[in-house]
């Protein structure tokens, strides 16, 4: 009599995910603490797709949360107390492609540079922030379908704000993102598309 054979995945219950899953350019990495967490998919030429969001466990399934249409050119800025109206710009470091702006009062037009803080010499009401890829005749390696981020319109009230922001080259890479993970075990994740991603 033939011998037949069976083979079950084991999937044992895990209450908690932090730190790195990866296979080959795909990469998640999750937060126990913030419940956030961090897509990238990687190519040869760089990031080809960033999003990042919340996740949730239910059962055996980790649900992603991540981009949508309606956050996913959208900018974050933090509003601090300052010794007058400031902009903290900060990006990754050598990095020349990625440029910012500030649009005060919806009129005039301030260029930021990196890594400095500047206080406007007049009375602002509104500051928008933008962000946008700069090609000074080069081409840009790596895949960017956003070509530029944009700030809510933020009303100053006095001349003691800082704005504080933050951009990286991976934010121009940014898709709309929702996925289902299945746990095998705390080392082991599913993909919906059966690839497996261990911990690092």
């Amino acid at each position: 009599m033939p011998l037949l054979l069976l083979q079950f995945i084991a999937c044992t219950q895990v209450k908690e995910l932090n730190g790195i899953y990866a296979n080959g350019g795909a990469e998640y990495r999750f937060d126990q603490v913030t419940k956030k967490f961090e897509y990238t998919s990687r190519g040869e030429m760089g990031i080809l797709a960033y999003s990042s969001g919340s996740w949730v466990i239910k059962n055996n399934k980790v649900e992603l949360s991540g981009f949508t249409a309606s956050n996913l050119k959208y900018l974050d800025v933090e509003t601090r107390k300052s010794n007058g109206i400031s902009i903290n710009y900060v990006t990754d470091t050598f990095v020349n492609y990625i440029k910012t702006v500030a649009v005060i009062n919806d009129s005039l037009t301030l260029f930021v540079n990196k890594d400095t803080v500047f206080t406007p010499a007049f009375q602002s009401r509104v500051i928008q922030v933008k962000s946008y890829l700069y090609t000074p005749g080069f081409l840009l390696s790596g895949s960017h379908p956003i070509d530029t981020l944009c700030s809510s319109k933020i009303n100053i009230t006095d001349n003691s704000t800082a704005l504080n922001i933050v951009v990286h080259p991976k934010d121009f890479a940014r898709v709309q993102f929702t996925d289902t993970l299945t746990i095998k075990n705390k080392n082991t994740l599913f993909s919906k598309n059966k690839i497996t991603l261990r911990k690092k």
